[in-house]
């Protein structure tokens, strides 16, 4: 049994770096991005080179997290926000957002297909929310491929955002730091490949996508996804009929993928354009 699992472990990586290979030698028609959170900075700001005893309580300091977004081919991008944008899907659609724009000023306007390898969190990765979003990007005429999501199992999610996060914590590790902006002095010292990014605000989207934010999304233009957890991995596409449909299936050698669900309640009506999907 433990060399299966190592074997559907191996697979299901493999399958990620192959998106990501896909993405590198056809940044054109495919993009790829890989996005986790980290926090290096435990004890939040002021950090100083040794600690003592009358240093100010963690509860006094201002606490500062990080994502890491991988856009393979392109840049790593780390965005820094405050502990008052709190974690969640406003979060981590703002993340999103931010790197598809680059991408785009990057190459020029986005590819027909997006891969998403997120990490395998229900609060800010796995929730009706996000992907519910990400249909509003195929509404718009985005991605007509497809938008591919990818989650690597429990247990073995660490990826190449992971590598960044140990350099990150290498970066402020035995330093003094008492301002943001010297904290921003470091990690461009440490780290001149990485592009740095402020979060401030996000827009709440959890109340445009669901309005009331009831549970039921019955105030909602698109329907609650059921059962998230079940599976890893999800495919969002815009039908010529005008449906946002959802299909999912468990693992990567899988070649079925579930019935589709349409996203949306009420379908678009037909746009007349054409549209290619990608396995």
């Amino acid at each position: 049994e433990l060399r299966e699992h190592f074997l559907f472990v191996k697979q299901e990586r493999a399958h990620a770096a192959a998106k990501r290979l896909l993405a590198i030698e056809n940044p054109t028609e495919v993009l790829s991005m890989a996005m986790d959170g980290t926090d290096q900075l435990p004890k939040g700001l002021p950090q100083f080179r040794t600690e003592t005893a009358a240093e100010a309580k963690y509860s006094e300091r201002l606490k500062i997290k990080f994502t890491v977004v991988k856009i393979h081919g392109l840049e790593t991008v780390v965005y820094d926000h405050l502990a008052n944008v709190a974690g969640g899907p406003n979060l981590q659609i703002e993340v999103t957002q931010r790197a598809l724009k680059r991408a785009e000023i990057h190459l020029g306007r986005l590819p027909n297909t997006l891969y998403l390898q997120l990490d395998y969190c229900w609060r800010e990765n796995k929730n009706s929310y996000l992907l519910n979003w990400l249909a509003t990007l195929t509404e718009r005429g985005l991605f007509t491929g497809g938008i591919h999501i990818s989650y690597l199992p429990i247990g073995h999610t660490h990826n190449e955002c992971d590598q960044v996060a140990s350099r990150l914590s290498v970066a402020v590790r035995r330093k003094t730091i008492t301002t943001r902006a010297r904290l921003r002095d470091v990690i461009r010292h440490t780290m001149r490949n990485v592009h740095l990014e402020t979060i401030r605000y996000v827009a709440d989207n959890k109340e445009f996508l669901n309005p009331g934010q009831k549970d039921s999304w019955t105030n909602s233009k698109f329907n609650r996804i059921n059962h998230v957890s079940k599976h890893r991995y999800y495919r969002i596409q815009h039908t010529i009929q005008g449906h946002i449909e959802l299909r999912t299936r468990k693992e990567a050698t899988s070649d079925f993928w579930s019935l589709h669900k349409l996203l949306r309640k009420k379908p678009l009506e037909p746009t007349g354009l054409t549209y290619e999907y990608l396995a």
